[in-house]
């Protein structure tokens, strides 16, 4: 793996952290009843899934063909992570779709959890696979 190409998935990830500490806000926000928080959160919830697709393209088009020259049987793994990310992103468009903002902030912390602890093993296991260390600041929730 390249230096920019983990530098690249690094930052993306410090990105999607941060939208995700957005959408965590949000969702307190609404379960707390506070006025106008459910626009606030169908906003941060759309915004974290177009970051997060685009990021899942990224590491497909990237960083996928450079773990598989490596580890198949990881890179294939990571296909299949990414196919259940994209399971739990749908699960959030139907819930928004839904305009039910309290049923959706009580299942974002979970998914939230869920899509952060991928992030921390994507970034230990695949680092390690390809020869790297993994980054200081990556911690599991």
């Amino acid at each position: 793996m390249t230096a920019d190409l983990r530098a690249r998935v690094l930052h993306e990830h410090a990105e999607l952290r941060c939208l995700m500490g957005d959408v965590d806000l949000a969702a307190g926000a609404v379960l707390s009843g506070v006025h106008g928080a459910a626009a606030h959160l169908q906003s941060h919830v759309a915004r974290l899934g177009t970051a997060l697709l685009d990021h899942l393209a990224f590491e497909e088009r990237h960083l996928v063909p450079a773990v598989r020259s490596r580890s198949p049987a990881r890179a294939d793994a990571v296909l299949r992570e990414h196919g259940r990310q994209r399971d739990v992103l749908h699960e959030l468009r139907v819930m928004r779709g839904d305009h039910d903002a309290r049923a959706l902030a009580g299942r974002l912390p979970a998914l939230v959890g869920e899509l952060l602890l991928d992030m921390a093993c994507e970034e230990r296991d695949l680092l390690d696979a390809l020869g790297a260390s993994p980054p200081e600041t990556a911690e599991a929730p």
